[in-house]
């Protein structure tokens, strides 16, 4: 089954259409009863068009979490538990998530495989070799998390980088959108390093579901109907690799209150995404008027505007309870 679309919205809402049309129930999932679409091919056509415009689906804080937290190269839960908390459920006895992408992108197999691919596409810009491993040999024998994703294969074709993604297992509801920004924000840092242009982004699943307990959530996602493309801007010129390890630097110091200074040395592409950061720890509603007057790209206020409205819905609850109480 195929599912093709310009945007992260397009594929989602067609996902969604199908498995409710087609989806098989399974009933003796580990993760709870679900309905199931096994063998099929996404295929998105602007792989910047990676987040939703959606207030239910856009979820650019977590996603950006995770991003950063496989970038840190480490399988320390505490970082993403910050930002997604239900991690915690998948920390293994020595108290790390074994499943985690960053160790086996970096280090778990005796070589950075990311860096390994840019010498080989250099070196051969036709190979069929360009792919990189996360789900392991081993992985067969354990019954802690393993990687939903099997392999990322890159392809140089008429100067264009493209991306396949391999997985195994894929939650169309909330793993779906994680998986797809950051594959797709990996091949545009690949691209851009490599001075190419942006190909399409492509994903084959085994098995493809929706758990009983998003259905109806999925269901009020459709209604909302299809939302504007909106595409994040290029990634400026260079490597985007080497600003890393300041951009784990600048997360840190949000964390500690400490952020703002360093965010504004940034170029603006970067400085807009860990503004996106900086909000989702702000408790205060109205210090992210302050954030949105930041942004260098206003389309990005929409997922602000959102967080803040929850936000201040969570302070006037506790409110009530507190008068409720004195």
């Amino acid at each position: 089954m195929e599912i093709e679309g310009e945007s992260l919205d397009q594929i989602l809402h067609e996902a969604y259409r199908l498995i409710d049309v087609h989806g098989s129930p399974i009933n003796g999932a580990t993760r709870g009863a679900n309905k199931e679409l096994i063998g099929v091919s996404i295929r998105m056509k602007h792989p910047r068009a990676r987040l939703s415009r959606s207030a239910d689906r856009g979820l650019p804080f977590s996603a950006l979490g995770e991003f950063l937290w496989y970038l840190t190269k480490d399988d320390d839960p505490e970082f993403i538990a910050a930002y997604i908390p239900k991690y915690r459920d998948e920390v293994g006895p020595s108290g790390r998530i074994n499943g985690a992408y960053g160790p086996r992108l970096f280090s778990a197999y005796g070589l950075d495989q990311i860096e390994a691919v840019v010498e080989l596409l250099h070196r051969k810009p036709d190979t069929r070799r360009a792919v990189i491993q996360l789900y392991a040999g081993t992985d067969l024998r354990t019954d802690e998390e393993v990687p939903c994703t099997t392999t990322l294969q890159f392809f140089i074709r008429e100067n264009q980088l493209h991306l396949m993604a391999s997985l195994r297992s894929n939650d169309a509801y909330f793993g779906l959108p994680h998986d797809i920004f950051f594959f797709t924000m990996v091949q545009e840092m690949i691209a851009t390093r490599m001075k190419l242009k942006l190909g399409e982004y492509r994903q084959m699943v085994g098995s493809f579901h929706l758990y009983g307990k998003h259905q109806e959530r999925a269901a009020r996602y459709r209604k909302e109907g299809h939302q504007s493309l909106f595409q994040m801007p290029p990634m400026p010129s260079g490597n985007p690799f080497e600003t890393v390890s300041q951009l784990l630097a600048i997360e840190e110091r949000i964390r500690a209150g400490k952020g703002a200074e360093a965010i504004s040395a940034l170029p603006p592409y970067w400085a807009d995404l860990m503004r996106l950061v900086e909000a989702h720890f702000t408790k205060d509603p109205e210090a992210m008027d302050t954030l949105k007057a930041q942004l260098n790209n206003v389309n990005y206020a929409v997922y602000i505007d959102d967080l803040q409205d929850r936000r201040t819905a969570q302070a006037n609850r506790e409110a009530n309870e507190k008068e409720k109480g004195a």
